[in-house]
């Protein structure tokens, strides 16, 4: 009866791969949630809202800098960058993804802009981190419960602290930078609930036709507005926090799911 019943889930995550993300950053903002309701409520939000003179030129901006990303990466995919072998291979790569982000974090430190305009302020940043890394291991709990063919949580997360996987958590932390210079940004010249619907709207509406082309199953097209729900939410939570660092390690975490030498999948 066990085997069958494992069977069962491990044919419904391969039909709707994605679900056990889904049940990760869940058990995540559902943690983040209880921990800034009862147990720190001070803790966050972490930094003041951020407002601009012309908020609509200083995102169109952002934009243009975030844009220059994937241009500059296009070199370190025909292999222009620093090489990525050997043992300095992992700090190698970290510095690549510190180069393809050079555009934004050179748009950051020509604006003088301070963390609060990329959700980097506040204080008592080491409590903030250490609620991320425990929502961190919620989230890989959660995923590992729904996906029923890893190795399991333990060992995956033994897995995750290797230097072979430094350069993960930089591209990472440099994403959710990226992410929250452009959403302060829109929130100031369109209000916090717009910029988070349009968002999510836009995350659903970038995935259809991709599905729609491939002949993904109506399984996929269905699960994709929960996507978009769990953006709006995500964004939501975010905002509230106005904090990436706790989000920077429950990101983290799940994005290194796609690796085969963590999780075995």
């Amino acid at each position: 009866m066990q085997r069958g019943h494992r069977r069962d889930r491990t044919r419904i995550v391969t039909e709707i791969p994605h679900l056990a993300l889904l049940a990760g950053y869940a058990a995540a903002l559902a943690g983040w949630w209880g921990i800034h309701r009862l147990i720190r409520p001070g803790l966050w939000p972490a930094g003041e809202a951020v407002s601009f003179e012309r908020p609509w030129a200083e995102f169109g901006l952002a934009v243009l800098a975030a844009a220059l990303t994937p241009l500059v990466g296009q070199f370190w995919v025909r292999g222009l960058l620093l090489p990525e072998e050997g043992a300095f291979g992992p700090l190698l790569a970290s510095v690549n993804q510190i180069a393809i982000f050079a555009p934004v974090l050179a748009f950051i430190g020509l604006r003088g802009l301070d963390r609060n305009g990329v959700w980097l302020g506040g204080n008592r940043i080491g409590e903030r981190l250490g609620a991320g890394a425990v929502l961190a291991m919620l989230a890989l709990l959660a995923w590992s419960l729904v996906r029923a063919d890893d190795h399991g949580f333990l060992t995956s997360l033994l897995r995750v602290p290797r230097y072979g996987n430094l350069d993960v958590p930089v591209q990472v932390l440099l994403e959710d930078v990226t992410i929250a210079l452009l959403f302060v940004r829109l929130c100031a010249a369109a209000g916090h609930r717009v910029a988070i619907g349009a968002v999510a709207l836009l995350f659903a509406a970038g995935h259809v036709p991709t599905l729609l082309a491939t002949g993904a199953p109506l399984a996929e097209l269905v699960a994709l507005l929960g996507d978009a729900g769990l953006a709006a939410l995500v964004l939501s939570v975010l905002w509230r926090s106005r904090d990436i660092t706790w989000f920077w390690l429950v990101h983290t975490m799940l994005d290194m799911t796609q690796f085969t030498r963590v999780t075995g999948v």
